[in-house]
């Protein structure tokens, strides 16, 4: 599994062009929560980094014609359903991401990383769920089906 979709299954010769464009504006104002959802502050003041850059939030992608939103890529589920304990991560990608994502350096960059991967081998990874929450926005937003 190396993606994450909303599928919404809609038989198009049933459906009117009033149809049609609430499934569109529907998809549409979930990608628009899953961006947001992709947008986290560094802990800097006034700095709202992507949190999740490159090429997981690229990746986000919308089929109106075919009533689907996904986003992509290998650590996509791990993003939104997290891991359970497991096997002590490289230190070179972790690291990467600390560098990338707390500004870190030198000795601080290392104690972070190994603190990182410990906890990675004795808990796990977090569940995020910007796909869950990006929907759950969308429904309880009583303009989630209506055109922004």
């Amino acid at each position: 599994m190396n993606s994450l979709k909303i599928k919404l299954y809609v038989d198009k010769d049933q459906i009117d062009d009033m149809g049609r464009d609430i499934l569109k504006n529907f998809l549409n104002n979930t990608r628009n929560n899953l961006i947001d959802e992709f947008i986290q502050p560094t802990g800097r003041k006034g700095d709202y980094s992507l949190v999740y850059r490159g090429r997981l939030l690229q990746s986000i992608t919308i089929s109106d014609t075919l009533g689907v939103l996904k986003y992509k890529g290998k650590h996509a589920p791990y993003i939104e359903f997290g891991t359970n304990p497991h096997a002590l991560p490289p230190k070179d990608k972790i690291e990467r991401w600390v560098r990338l994502k707390l500004g870190l350096r030198g000795k601080e960059l290392e104690r972070a990383t190994f603190m990182i991967r410990r906890n990675i081998t004795k808990k796990g990874t977090p569940r995020f769920e910007p796909m869950l929450h990006a929907l759950q926005k969308t429904l309880h937003d009583p303009n989630g089906l209506k055109q922004k």
